[in-house]
């Protein structure tokens, strides 16, 4: 077992290239840059429920998902159910 130091001498340390000075990292956001207060909170509360609409959507197909699963997992059970019965059907019979 390697001890700490030697796991940390072997790290590779990857570092950022700097900023240039007076620039600011330019986020792949849709913002509203519209100055009125009451214009971005609709902005943000249409997007918000635009959010909820597809996360209903997600959970509703999810559930779905989750029922057809369920049902290929009780048909499996009764299949293996049904080949132990005839494997312990096999294994009683006697023989020759």
């Amino acid at each position: 077992m390697q001890s700490l130091d030697q796991e940390r001498a072997s790290a590779q340390i990857i570092t950022f290239p700097p900023r240039l000075r007076g620039t600011t990292p330019r986020l792949n956001v849709d913002c509203d840059t519209s100055p009125d207060p009451a214009d971005r909170m609709q902005h943000a509360l249409a997007k918000l429920a635009t959010a909820q609409q597809e996360q209903r959507a997600a959970i509703a197909k999810w559930r779905v998902s989750l029922t057809m699963l369920n049902r290929s997992v009780q048909e499996l059970s009764v299949s293996l159910e049904a080949t132990q019965r005839r494997l312990t059907e096999i294994a009683a019979l006697p023989s020759d």
